[in-house]
């Protein structure tokens, strides 16, 4: 855990450089990138850190030689034979995966975020960071993902779809975040599109079963979990579901503070709930269905940030400090709860 804290006391000291008025914006650039370096150095560096590491370790191999296919991940393939060009070892391919991943996360914070180190802070204290250790290749599908929100956010149909299709080229369930942009666009908030939404997620759970059947379809049986397998059946811990829900309760309490004709606003306002009722509805049954919430989950990097814009400077820096206090708790026993996280060893010293 020392590793973790450490880096997080690196990136507040980096935040508070980065607001010295002198050269403010060549700064706060500067600490942007070493922050982004540093949270890649530490995920790209990692040895045994994630509960799929000695699997990548192993596929590594077959990454290199095997033959592409476009239905296969072929994006890890190509990475692995790129790898093998720089320096011939599974630790360069898990440093590339890093580099892609982070590096597409924080340029897109960057890119969207009212509030950009605030959203840093998140994307570590939400489990975004540390759960890439974990599900290397969704991660990186989650990247693309995330990288495309404009394309959400401007009425780019195809455009998203371009960025669903790279998506799957790391992991084929990327595909099921097509019609999200349909879920999460709308000319105006009512309650009428809130139950809509609800109401195509409970009928997502009604259909998990059929959803296995459908992912081993796509994969062509390559790392399928069962329905009645032991990650297929364990539900997801009803810390994460409140978690999941935190955001929408405090846009609730504060409703009136809120611009609901705000395109982003509402934009964001949508995804984060049809993130919590997946949490909600199907990941509560299933911590493989659970995966689908990563590329939901992240949007609420940049969601919670605009929860705040609104109140006064003085109210603003409380709510700040609370929410990720409160988060920063629960990043601390997220990162606590399996030892293949929570003991962090170094590439150098194996």
């Amino acid at each position: 855990m020392i590793v973790y804290y450490s880096v997080l006391v690196i990136l507040i000291l980096n935040c508070c450089v980065s607001y010295i008025k002198v050269g403010r914006k060549t700064l706060n650039k500067t600490m942007f990138i070493l922050s982004t370096l540093l949270l890649i150095f530490v995920s790209g560096f990692r040895y045994k850190v994630g509960t799929d590491y000695d699997t990548y370790k192993r596929l590594y191999t077959i990454y290199k030689t095997g033959p592409i296919v476009l239905w296969e991940t072929p994006a890890l393939y190509i990475i692995a034979r790129f790898s093998a060009l720089i320096y011939d070892h599974y630790a360069t391919w898990f440093f590339i995966m890093a580099a892609l991943t982070i590096g597409l996360i924080m340029f897109g914070i960057y890119r969207n975020s009212v509030s950009i180190w605030f959203s840093v802070a998140l994307f570590l204290f939400i489990g975004v960071w540390h759960e890439s250790f974990n599900i290397v290749k969704q991660s990186a599908a989650l990247a693309v993902l995330f990288l495309g929100y404009k394309s959400i956010k401007f009425g780019k149909f195809f455009k998203w779809c371009v960025y669903c299709f790279f998506a799957t080229l790391f992991h084929i369930s990327a595909v099921f975040m097509v019609p999200v942009y349909f879920l999460a666009r709308s000319e105006y908030f009512s309650i009428k599109k809130i139950i809509f939404v609800v109401v195509i997620t409970v009928l997502f759970a009604f259909l998990s079963d059929y959803l296995f059947n459908l992912m081993a379809w796509l994969k062509q049986g390559d790392g399928v979990t069962e329905s009645d397998s032991f990650l297929g059946e364990r539900a997801v811990s009803w810390q994460r579901i409140i978690v999941a829900g935190a955001p929408l309760l405090f846009c609730f309490i504060f409703r009136k503070s809120y611009d609901f004709h705000d395109d982003e606003f509402r934009l964001l306002f949508y995804l984060s709930l049809l993130n919590f009722a997946l949490y909600l509805f199907v990941a509560s049954n299933s911590v493989y269905l659970a995966r689908i919430t990563m590329y939901t989950n992240v949007f609420n990097i940049l969601f919670i940030p605009h929860l705040i814009k609104p109140f006064k400077k003085a109210d603003r820096i409380i709510g700040i400090v609370l929410i990720l206090t409160l988060y920063c708790i629960f990043w601390s026993y997220d990162l606590m709860k399996v030892p293949e996280t929570r003991n962090f060893y170094w590439i150098f010293g194996r």
